[in-house]
């Protein structure tokens, strides 16, 4: 803040931009304000802004901080404990001839239960005539909600190479399928009754994969001395600490050791897999070794350049971006035209069991599954009653021009290359979407009649 030899001008203009800063935080947040106010607010309470504990005697400058304070519900931390004045003062005039506090740490009222101290510190030498203020806090960080999303199931995908497997989850497929209770009639309850046979047929046929332990190098030997090691951690006698160490001393011996076995053997079947070729489990093996890249952060900046922080903010720019995106293109509504609004002389023929059967092989592997977490395997390695169903589905689909809501959306995933995201239309890195968005997006059919599937009967193809 301005001294006292600054105009009252400037005081209110810094107050001012307090007043803009703390419009942006919101309530629930956690707010501390920490600075050289110039000003006294003296040892007398005032409600629940200041403590008996501040010093000196109030000037204009401290009254005007306290009816700032007042005005958004915060208190100033360092006049609530009781303290000596040598813990009271922050700012001494030269020659030592007066001693003030000036300098103050602001919370929220209601933070008051997380403050356990706040009080300053003379003793620390830091070439100032200002003395250091530290509070002491417990800070309760706000949960994070997160969105109840369907949860991905981690299908061991990889038993489908293996013919037996394979042949049996087709036979499980057909088998659900002619079991269901009480086939949907709406083309909602069809896509859930496929989407449902195909989730029970490969939990029970290729079951879950299982996760890597979380390190690879930890050998049976090291378990068991760690669990001699904690048995020892908290006796009190000499002998039981030295067994402690000593235990500790060699786990951390065996991990080095094991670790540097386990990296030789990597490096090794990495040579192999590109002396022969494998490049996909080459490529694999280097992933396990990198380990997962964590995003930097969620934070994005608007068209001015103004970083966003709010959860609503942050939504409503992607909307933004996304709108700009597909400019011209009818984001709402259905993604088919309804078959009586299409004229009879532009409808095309109806689909044929083999354009949808050579549009489900050309889906791609290992590639991830939309919102309905059915990756494309799972669909391409159905038994034939469910692949019937499926193409009755579509079939029905394309001429009624109505969609499953799932069909309509679409994931939207972020990779961040920096640590502030600036979205722009041009860059389109920054969009995973569209591609198979809610599963069956079937690619463009070769036929040289109109396409099978498309947005209209006469339109392009998914």
């Amino acid at each position: 803040m301005p001294t006292s030899a600054h105009k009252e001008e400037e005081i209110e203009d810094m107050y001012e931009q307090l007043d803009e800063l703390l419009r942006s935080v919101k309530s629930e947040h956690n707010l501390y304000i920490l600075g050289d106010f110039n000003a006294v607010v003296g040892d007398i309470k005032d409600g629940d802004v200041t403590g008996k504990w501040g010093l000196g005697n109030r000037n204009e400058r401290g009254e005007r901080l306290i009816n700032f304070c007042k005005q958004y519900d915060l208190y100033i931390t360092n006049t609530m404990f009781e303290m000596p004045k040598r813990r009271r003062y922050t700012w001494k005039m030269p020659g030592d001839i007066a001693r003030f506090q000036i300098d103050y740490i602001i919370a929220r009222t209601n933070s008051k239960k997380h403050i356990r101290s706040s009080h300053a510190y003379p003793g620390p030498n830091i070439d100032s005539d200002h003395n250091l203020v530290l509070a002491k806090c417990e800070i309760e960080w706000p949960k994070n909600h997160k969105n109840k999303t369907k949860k991905l199931i981690n299908i061991n995908l990889e038993r489908l190479k293996n013919l037996e497997y394979r042949k049996e989850y087709k036979e499980t497929t057909d088998r659900i399928l002619q079991e269901w209770p009480t086939p949907e009639g709406t083309l909602e309850g069809q896509w859930k009754t496929i989407t449902k046979t195909i989730e029970k047929a490969s939990s029970a046929v290729l079951g879950k994969t299982k996760r890597a332990p979380r390190k690879n190098w930890i050998t049976q030997e090291i378990l068991d001395l760690i669990l001699l090691r904690n048995k020892y951690r908290d006796t009190p006698t000499e002998e039981g600490q030295n067994l402690y160490r000593k235990y500790k001393n060699r786990i951390q011996t065996l991990c080095v050791q094991q670790k540097e076995k386990w990296l030789d053997a990597q490096c090794s079947k990495i040579d192999f897999c590109m002396q022969r070729g494998f490049l996909e489990r080459r490529y694999n093996l280097v992933k396990t070794l990198q380990g997962k890249k964590k995003t930097k952060s969620k934070v994005i900046s608007n068209k001015e350049g103004k970083l966003l922080y709010d959860k609503e903010d942050v939504v409503g720019r992607w909307v933004e971006y996304i709108e700009e995106l597909y400019e011209g293109t009818n984001l709402n509504g259905d993604i088919l035209e309804e078959e009586e609004k299409v004229p009879d002389d532009s409808k095309g023929p109806n689909i044929l069991w083999r354009e949808f059967d050579s549009a489900l092989e050309a889906l791609a592997d290992k590639k991830a599954p939309g919102k309905d977490n059915v990756p494309a395997e799972l669909l391409k390695c159905c038994g034939p009653e469910a692949k019937n169903y499926l193409y009755n589905l579509i079939s029905t689909i394309y001429d009624t021009g109505q969609v499953p809501e799932e069909f309509s959306t679409i994931k939207t995933i972020t990779i961040p290359k920096k640590d502030i995201l600036e979205l722009s239309v041009a860059d389109g890195s920054l969009l995973a979407g569209g591609g198979r968005s809610s599963s069956p997006s079937f690619g463009k059919l070769e036929r040289e009649q109109p396409a099978a599937l498309g947005v209209s009967r006469e339109g392009p193809a998914w």
